[in-house]
């Protein structure tokens, strides 16, 4: 569950930072892209794209989330010895 969160919280963060980054004017330092150009070349410039790899991270969680609640469900069904 830890990494599902921490994946998806530093891909969103990193994304959202080079996104805003490059939309910044040429005067200040950034691309002047508008919104078109970063998510073709920022946020789908890593292979599958920031939201693919966002989405099995978010998958990564649930599953942790699940199998966590399963695991406490067993341990409290059961008899004790």
């Amino acid at each position: 569950m830890n990494i599902g969160a921490i994946g998806s919280t530093w891909l969103m963060m990193i994304g959202g930072y080079l996104g805003g980054a490059a939309m910044l004017p040429k005067e200040v330092g950034g691309l002047g892209w508008n919104a078109g150009q970063v998510h073709a070349n920022i946020f789908y410039g890593i292979p599958l794209g920031y939201p693919t790899w966002i989405s099995i991270f978010i998958f990564i969680l649930a599953i942790g989330v699940l199998l966590g609640g399963l695991g406490y469900v067993i341990t409290w069904r059961r008899k004790a010895s």
